[in-house]
């Protein structure tokens, strides 16, 4: 039974959810708990949820976790549409219960975000996208992260953020994209990975003028790591999309202007 909350008794089958959900499954706030079922079950139109975007738009962290657990106890795992879109359900999930918190006592039990790729691994690409399949991977291990992290199980997050990043070289994504991700990155001081995403990208000169200033101020905390012509190169992109943004930065960061050569640079630029 759904809509308790609000003194509804609705049973699961009696409603048509695709007829409730439009503009992009946006409904009011008073049908939370029906939006958070979406018709996932039998819902053709597949959409990613990368970063945020997702078929459902909200999943609340509250959302009672006997309800989540009969609804995923119902995927056919013969069904890639369904598959597909009950991996959605669950990363979302997955983000919105640990992503700002680490309790598992309410936490509803589904299977955990290894088996959720071995399952979607077998999905059916003459039905799925290939490249909707690559972003929901990426999508289940970003979400997986959060997961592991609750459960403390660091082999798992270590060995997803190197996916990650080999996913990211895929065609797909965007430098939008590309720039949040390593942003999720850093929150995890992961900052070598959230180089290696955004390289390619600066590398095309594709980045928005935040990417190159994310890129400038992680490859600065890299800076052992990396040869001294790309770390200035680096560097010298953050300047050309934003100087008085690259002044105001450097006019801060005594320890980046150690480096002679970045010293050099903003004694002429910047004074």
């Amino acid at each position: 039974m759904l809509g308790k909350e609000h003194g509804l008794e609705i049973p699961l089958d009696s409603v048509n959810w695709n007829e409730i959900l439009k503009n992009e499954y946006i409904i009011d706030e008073n049908l939370i708990e029906e939006a958070l079922i979406d018709s996932l079950l039998n819902n053709d139109n597949l959409k990613t949820n990368l970063l945020g975007a997702a078929s459902i738009k909200q999943v609340h962290q509250g959302l009672d976790s006997v309800l989540v657990e009969e609804f995923i106890e119902r995927i056919d795992e013969s069904n890639s549409r369904q598959i597909f879109n009950y991996a959605h359900f669950l990363t979302k999930y997955w983000f919105t219960k640990y992503a700002y918190g680490y309790k598992l006592e309410t936490a509803a039990r589904s299977i955990d975000p290894e088996e959720l790729r071995s399952l979607i691994e077998g999905l059916d690409l003459s039905i799925i996208d290939t490249t909707d399949f690559v972003r929901l991977e990426v999508n289940t291990l970003l979400a997986g992260i959060h997961y592991y992290v609750a459960h403390n199980n660091w082999t798992h997050v270590n060995s997803y953020f190197d996916r990650i990043s080999e996913l990211v070289k895929l065609e797909g994504f965007t430098a939008q994209e590309a720039t949040e991700l390593a942003l999720f990155c850093n929150h995890f001081h992961k900052f070598k990975i959230a180089v290696d995403i955004l390289r390619p990208f600066h590398d095309e000169v594709l980045l928005p003028e935040d990417g190159y200033f994310v890129l400038a101020k992680t490859s600065s905390l890299t800076r052992r790591t990396l040869e001294d012509e790309e770390y200035w190169a680096f560097m010298n992109s953050a300047k050309r999309a934003n100087k008085p943004r690259y002044c105001e930065w450097l006019d801060t960061s005594f320890q980046i202007l150690r480096d002679e050569f970045i010293k050099r640079d903003f004694c002429k630029t910047c004074k």
